[in-house]
């Protein structure tokens, strides 16, 4: 174990964060997100260290906005938690939810406490989880921690202990120090999870996409030159390619008398995307939109939006 490892205590770190016994930074907001072409600010989830299933509880940010602005208080969104990495640029570690609040509500800053990648958290992944695991309770109403936030944090030190040549099967103390920090989730769970895990590292987080920004998508298709002679399909789910998937490309070409048509899908859950990381459903999408093409002399093709 290096001296910085030894160092590492995320247990204290999230109790002094929580307490307030760190000072606060202000940050800007809009460094976390971009903008759609109708205004609409998106999380970039390139700035964030993620530890849930998904990257953003919509309804949950919409509720709580709508609180707000119904009140005119703005005074319960609390500090975010940033980790400052090596090359300098700060990264989200807890408070995706609220930063989304806050820049939803006219916030152009908020104030922050600042965890070091390497000094604080040693450089790992899964120290990050945990502290974003640990700080996930507040007295606000707030998305909680979840078993599976629990999950891929072990998933991920596993894989972790695996890639530096070691053991991945957690020890005692790491068993331990799972309990502690988190009570609703029992040893025999624990011992479910490792004997069920691959350790081919945790699943990334689900993109979920707004109607804003799903239609700001189309718009990005219809303004490329690749693109100019296509109908664009609006986005859609991908467990729909049998039936919309194809109903829409041929009934808008005839519409708009165009031999050409793009089918934009999406995922809109977490069984979607590893359908999708199998391959299988690309492969008969690929297969179908051929036949048609052929069969009608039309050229039907297809993006997925990210997704992770």
């Amino acid at each position: 174990m290096s001296l910085i490892e030894s160092k590492i205590d995320v247990i204290k770190l999230a109790k002094d964060i929580r307490s307030g016994a760190l000072p606060t930074v202000q940050v800007d907001l809009d460094q976390f997100f971009t903008k759609t072409f109708g205004g609409e600010w998106v999380p970039d989830p390139d700035t964030r260290i993620q530890v849930r299933e998904t990257v953003r509880d919509v309804n949950f940010v919409n509720r709580i906005v709508n609180k707000i602005q119904a009140s005119g208080d703005s005074s319960a969104i609390e500090p975010l938690t940033c980790i400052k990495m090596p090359d300098g640029s700060l990264k989200l570690g807890n408070g995706s939810h609220t930063a989304e609040i806050g820049i939803n509500v006219g916030l152009k800053k908020i104030p922050s406490y600042i965890v070091d990648w390497e000094k604080d958290l040693g450089g790992k992944t899964s120290s990050a989880q945990r502290l974003g695991n640990l700080l996930n309770f507040e007295t606000i109403e707030k998305v909680s921690v979840h078993d599976h936030d629990v999950r891929n944090e072990l998933y991920q030190l596993m894989a972790e202990k695996k890639a530096a040549g070691l053991d991945p099967k957690p020890t005692e103390q790491e068993i331990q120090e799972f309990l502690l920090c988190y009570p609703s989730v029992s040893r025999r769970t624990l011992g479910q999870w490792i004997s069920n895990t691959d350790v081919g590292g945790r699943k990334k987080p689900l993109i979920e996409h707004t109607n804003s920004e799903l239609a700001d998508h189309a718009r990005h298709f219809r303004s490329l030159q690749r693109y100019k002679d296509y109908v664009i399909c609006d986005p859609q789910t991908v467990e729909h390619w049998n039936d919309t998937g194809t109903a829409t490309p041929l009934t808008l070409m005839a519409k708009q008398g165009k031999s050409k048509a793009l089918v934009v899908f999406h995922c809109s859950t977490t069984k979607q995307a590893e359908l999708w990381k199998k391959g299988k459903v690309e492969k008969a999408i690929k297969a179908h939109y051929k036949r048609l093409s052929d069969y009608y002399e039309v050229t039907i093709e297809y993006e997925m939006l990210r997704f992770e």
